[in-house]
């Protein structure tokens, strides 16, 4: 599922993963923002770290059902 969304994940070229922007690790590199999608394609995994795969499916699920504070 993740690999149909079009939100935005942080890569950095050279490695493997691919990012939340915030992530610890990220911390002081040059950042690429792409699509989940278009990372997923490029063979990029998720980082372990920030759990992006995750965050980006919760996302999609309140979208679709939203609670209405």
């Amino acid at each position: 599922r993740v690999a149909q969304l079009a939100d935005e994940v942080r890569v950095v070229d050279g490695h493997p993963r691919y990012h939340l922007d915030g992530c610890p690790t990220l911390a002081g590199a040059d950042r690429v923002p792409m699509p989940v999608s278009t990372a997923r394609r490029a063979g990029f995994t998720p980082c372990g770290v920030c759990g992006p795969d995750r965050a980006l499916l919760a996302r999609a699920r309140d979208r679709r059902h939203p609670t209405g504070d």
